[in-house]
């Protein structure tokens, strides 16, 4: 028997070691492979970053969707902001008549928070604007003024705006004026979103305009109004400030008659574009709109939308008679369908709601891991 201690744990050891130190060459030789460690930590940085992402993506869509949901209701329920916004941008309009060197320099949009508004003045060479407006930082087309001073020094009429909200932007909403620039406004991009905007439309002019207001087949199932040329026709008759809705897009119309049309316009239009997540662009301004809280927050607040301020019919303007002609009804179906349009907002408006929630739905959906 051998007094010498056996070799057996000695072998295993070293067998061990030999094993780390191959698996550590190997490693090695992948990773000069792949670029070296700097490029390997960078990659599994970046990887991390997105999957971080992909997860609080979600979240943030909810959080910013809440917090544009509240804004609009705030604003659009407070018939003050309304007021405000309407006397800004007729202060602007009186800024730049239509015999002045600039008759081309009109407010299109406005944004509107708690104590501010802004003005969007397109054209081209805007000058610097007067006291007490501020031209903004950024872009100087936007002019901003306190709430409190769009009403000093007098009120000028507002009859020749008409306001509608289309979303928010950079923590206010956005509002456009319609009864300014190309008379057909064209929504168009995704169908399920953009139809959602033209319903949000939609209810805001059947409840703020209602006797200009003309409201189309197409717009929501459950409202089943005249054909696109009828909408026309009889907004047509409703004399200067006429609106159709349409769920389709039309013709070149006549002079004083505007549409607010969902489709590809055809001639001069103003093109909205919306995307399938509820991101609108107004084609030609630097408006970045988010409109997926718009539906709901039309819907919530729909009962207390303040009236738009009318222009005056022309002399001698029959505007129900002339729109019943138009339609060639009877005067109890006129008194029928006109009770239908006032009451289109209300299913135009719960329409949103359902828009609202389906396109939160598909964001949540669509917001997978991307990395």
């Amino acid at each position: 028997m051998s007094g010498r201690p056996s070799a057996g744990p000695l072998i295993g050891w070293l067998g061990v070691a030999g094993g780390i130190i191959l698996l550590l060459l190997a490693v090695q030789l992948l990773a000069r492979t792949a670029g070296g460690w700097r490029a390997i930590l960078r990659g599994l940085r970046r990887e991390l970053a997105l999957t971080g992402r992909a997860f609080a993506e979600p979240v943030r869509r909810w959080v910013r969707y809440r917090r544009g949901l509240r804004l609009l209701v705030r604003v659009l329920g407070d018939a003050q902001a309304w007021r405000a916004a309407e006397l800004a941008v007729a202060r602007v309009h009186a800024l730049f008549p239509a015999a002045a060197d600039r008759p081309r320099l009109r407010p299109v949009a406005v944004l509107l928070d708690r104590d501010l508004v802004g003005v969007l003045v397109a054209g081209a060479e805007v000058p610097a604007p007067p006291q007490p407006w501020i031209p903004d930082d950024t872009d100087p087309r936007l002019w901003w003024i306190g709430r409190a001073d769009a009403a000093e020094g007098g009120e000028p009429g507002a009859g020749g705006v008409l306001l509608a909200a289309i979303g928010v932007a950079g923590g206010r909403a956005v509002l456009l004026d319609l009864l300014t620039g190309p008379a057909v406004t064209a929504v168009e991009g995704d169908p399920r979103a953009g139809r959602a905007v033209v319903q949000a439309v939609a209810a805001q002019l059947a409840r703020r305009w209602p006797e200009r207001t003309a409201v189309g087949a197409g717009i929501h199932p459950r409202y089943a109004g005249p054909s696109t040329s009828d909408t026309v026709r009889a907004a047509a008759a409703l004399g200067d400030g006429g609106f159709a809705i349409c769920a389709a897009p039309v013709p070149p119309v006549a002079t004083g008659v505007r549409v607010v049309a969902l489709g590809a316009g055809r001639g001069r239009v103003r093109r909205l574009v919306v995307d399938r997540r509820a991101g609108l662009a107004v084609h030609g301004l630097p408006l970045d709109v988010d409109a997926l809280p718009l539906a709901r927050a039309v819907a919530r607040t729909i009962e207390g939308l303040p009236p738009a301020e009318a222009p005056p019919p022309p002399p001698g303007a029959a505007p129900q008679a002339a729109a019943e002609a138009a339609l060639g009804r009877s005067a109890a179906g006129a008194d029928r369908a006109a009770a239908g349009a006032i009451a289109a907002a209300g299913a135009l408006a719960a329409a949103g709601t359902a828009a609202a929630t389906t396109a939160v739905a598909e964001h949540e959906r669509a917001s997978g891991p991307t990395g």
